[in-house]
């Protein structure tokens, strides 16, 4: 007798078994219905703040450079022209720096 309790334990296990999965398929196609019955999946992109940041960084940049491109075109031209007047105290203190720096 004991065998045969084991064997309908068996028999009700797989039941249950495929009872599950019958229930996680079903609910696999809903979910997919409900995604096509609104347009389907909708990709969704976020921009982390670190890369906000570069890319103000990047604006930044860009700005600071066309103002550097505008300085040399000007001193370029007034070295052409034979105006472009070296300021001594602004020379003295660039190499102060750099020579306080190597030393540093």
């Amino acid at each position: 007798m004991k065998i045969t309790e084991l064997n309908q334990q068996n028999q009700i296990n797989p039941y249950l078994n495929q009872t599950q999965q019958t229930q996680i398929v079903q609910r696999q196609r809903d979910v997919q219905q409900t995604n096509r019955q609104q347009g389907g999946l909708q990709d969704k992109v976020e921009i982390s703040t670190r890369s906000k940041i570069l890319q103000s960084t990047d604006r930044i940049k860009n700005i600071l450079d066309t103002n550097r491109s505008q300085k040399v075109q000007e001193i370029a031209a007034q070295v052409q022209q034979n105006t472009y007047k070296i300021n001594p105290a602004k020379v003295a203190g660039a190499m102060m720096k750099d020579l306080i720096k190597d030393l540093g």
